[in-house]
């Protein structure tokens, strides 16, 4: 009885996630700051000088 109670609510949650999508940007949005949590603290990326942030993008990170 559990193990069915649990497969069902697995499988539950399984489909409602699956139902999920990323809304898209509103034309005229831009991205002007990005925060990272970790941790030690909360620090704006490093993203200069050839940073790993700054490789891991085609895209340039805001100024």
């Amino acid at each position: 009885m559990n193990k069915t109670l649990i497969a069902a609510a697995v499988a539950g949650i399984v489909l409602l996630a699956s139902n999920a999508q990323a809304q898209t940007v509103p034309e005229g949005y831009q991205l002007q700051q990005v925060l990272m949590m970790s941790r030690h603290n909360l620090r704006a990326p490093l993203a200069n000088n050839g940073s790993v942030l700054e490789q891991s993008t085609p895209n340039k990170w805001p100024e």
